[in-house]
């Protein structure tokens, strides 16, 4: 009997270490034609919002578990690099998501209503 389980653990470990996925590369979306941008051109399709008290606060209390679980004090910390707003615009023009409005940091549920 403790010969049979063992055996069957043994199969099922190496069923699930053996069973990995394999996943295609990504490759970014071409759309053929014009992109017309549905978004207001007077204003960045990239907005970067400046720091707000109040959520900034309530983030940091509310990202503290993952805080101290991950032994990292960056966790939730709400900084974005400039780099990471360039990655971002870059995947934005490869994808041609030019409908797509991107707010970095910023808190405006008005602005979001009135674009609907």
């Amino acid at each position: 009997m403790r010969k049979v389980f063992f055996k069957s653990l043994t199969l099922a470990l190496a069923l699930c270490f053996i069973s990995g996925c394999a996943k295609d590369p990504y490759v970014a979306r071409r759309v053929q034609g014009e992109c017309t941008p549905q978004i207001d051109i007077d204003r960045p399709q990239i907005e970067q919002g400046r720091p707000n008290f109040f959520l900034d606060l309530l983030g940091n209390i509310w990202s503290l578990p993952s805080k101290i679980l991950l032994l990292d004090t960056r966790v939730g910390n709400h900084h974005v690099s400039d780099k990471t707003t360039d990655y971002l615009r870059q995947y934005l023009k490869d994808n041609d998501l030019c409908d797509v409005k991107v707010r970095v940091n910023q808190y405006a549920p008005g602005a979001e209503w009135r674009r609907l």
